[in-house]
């Protein structure tokens, strides 16, 4: 009875009620955010000051953050108590990363019915002097998602004009609450590639790649930087793609800041022969050896993102341990992605927040190893398409993965919980053995209130011992669209919940 009444409470706080209303109905009036305003740069601790009242049978308030365009929301606070032209919520925002920001503000009465009020474009700025934003979008409330997704990607400047990069397209993804929206950035046009012979081990300005030519691994080092991969070169003649090259535990490309765009590159690595045959060590430090394997992202691989607001799209990275390596970074984007054979992760994130992984392909990222105890496995062996440890509120839409280890592989140990998480339209198919976890084409422990619906997953032929969905200690909430087999396995939805609709 104490677990049945615990889940309905995490529900009635975090999930989206089935009906809403705009602030513009009458009756929606006296919800409103009056402070910060749109486009306003805050720092320190904010207070949110308006109102939160709603005619009728009023339950309760609740005011949310997300980093603007990703609809990814982080509760700030909920109360039982209306609030007329009072504090709504104190924002601790030294604990983010700075950026661009949206707040809301929501109503909820007795029905499931709420009041909503956004406000867009709220600018975070640590620094003593706070800077005055010049761009400032002229976003109104009826205008198409595209405009309202300008940022973060905003504070991304073209090398060129200065000017904030544009916004390309917008995502739409359909979920169990109505559409999400992700907005893919537009690559600033850079008038000429930088030769492989000129640049350095670190890079502290923008560059565009030069078609047919091998680059050494090097370090971005600042914010607001741009690496765009040349796969045809000026002159029209008919040339191979650049390829940075990295090799052992060493990135093709580290980026140390934020708000950092990624589009286009080919990355080629190669494991260290040290790593090869060993059971993955998930974490920074595993006591399972002596001395103690170091590992985690310290693998090394295609590129590993250091800071928070960038985003890695359309890039082809084979090779090596990990494809995308991410650290507790806020407001990412991983788009449209090619990786494959790899021997570790395809994408490795550790406590990503507020992030979208979206249309990537994963296929063949897989291990053979033997274990500490000296037993041996041909595949599998803590190896994914996708792991995330620690992840809370991001986004894991319409990625394809096939013969990988695990496929999406959400990790619980160790005190990681994942949390908030939404997983749809995603497709998985022939994973290997994952050693004393069996197989599971999408593993998911020690999380709560995780969105799911519209992910497909099938077993290789001939593997009777495996999971398409492997839950441990797992709060689910399945929508009525994913093409998922039950699990019977023992192992399998321990102290955990899956009740799809009937």
């Amino acid at each position: 009875m104490k677990r049945a009444l615990l889940i309905f409470l995490l529900l009635a706080v975090f999930l989206v009620p089935s009906r809403s209303a705009r602030a513009a109905e009458p009756r929606c009036a006296n919800t409103f955010i009056a402070s910060p305003a749109p486009h306003s740069t805050i720092g320190g601790v904010a207070v949110i000051t308006g109102r939160a009242q709603l005619e009728g049978a009023f339950v309760r308030y609740q005011v949310d953050f997300s980093t603007t365009g990703l609809n990814l929301w982080v509760l700030l606070n909920s109360a039982p108590q209306a609030i007329v032209d009072g504090t709504l919520a104190r924002w601790d925002t030294t604990l983010i990363p700075d950026g661009a920001y949206d707040l809301r503000v929501r109503t909820i009465d007795t029905s499931g019915n709420y009041c909503e009020f956004v406000t867009q474009s709220v600018f975070v700025r640590q620094s003593e002097q706070l800077s005055v934003i010049s761009h400032q979008l002229s976003v109104s409330s009826n205008q198409s998602p595209v405009t309202s997704d300008q940022l973060p990607v905003s504070s991304l400047r073209s090398p060129i004009s200065n000017q904030p990069v544009s916004i390309s397209h917008v995502i739409e993804i359909e979920s169990l609450n109505g559409k999400l929206t992700v907005a893919v950035p537009q690559a600033p046009s850079l008038p000429y590639c930088t030769p492989s012979y000129m640049l350095g081990s670190i890079v502290t300005r923008s560059v565009r790649l030069c078609a047919g030519q091998t680059y050494r691994p090097f370090t971005l080092v600042g914010d607001n930087l741009a690496v765009i991969g040349d796969p045809s070169p000026s002159s029209g003649q008919a040339q191979s793609p650049a390829v940075i090259r990295s090799y052992g535990r060493v990135y093709g490309i580290r980026a140390t800041g934020n708000n950092v765009l990624i589009a286009g590159v080919n990355v080629v690595g190669v494991t260290a022969p040290n790593d090869l045959g060993n059971w993955l060590c998930l974490y920074a430090q595993c006591r399972y050896a002596s001395p103690p394997i170091q590992g985690g992202a310290a693998y090394g691989g295609g590129i590993l993102l250091e800071g928070s607001n960038s985003t890695v799209m359309n890039s082809a990275i084979s090779g090596g341990v990990i494809g995308i390596a991410l650290l507790y970074g806020r407001g990412n984007k991983i788009l449209n992605n090619q990786i494959s054979n790899l021997t570790g992760w395809g994408i490795f994130a550790a406590s990503p927040t507020n992030s979208a992984f979206v249309g990537n392909t994963l296929h063949d990222i897989n291990r053979a190893c033997t274990d500490p105890s000296g037993n041996y496995y041909a595949g599998g062996c803590e190896s994914a398409g996708m792991l995330l440890m620690g992840a809370d509120t991001n986004l894991i839409a319409n990625n394809t993965c096939a013969r990988s280890g695990n496929c999406f592989y959400l990790n619980g140990e160790g005190g990681r919980s994942n949390n908030f998480n939404k997983l749809y339209g995603n497709l998985c198919s022939a994973p290997s053995f994952n050693c004393s976890v069996r197989t599971a084409n999408q593993e998911i422990t020690d999380a709560r209130a995780v969105e799911f619906d519209n992910n497909s997953a099938t077993l290789s032929p001939g593997n009777a011992s495996g999971c398409e969905i492997w839950l441990v200690r797992a709060q689910i909430i399945a929508g009525k669209n994913n093409r998922v087999p039950p699990c019977n396995h023992r192992g399998s939805h321990v102290e955990s919940t899956y009740d799809p609709p009937k």
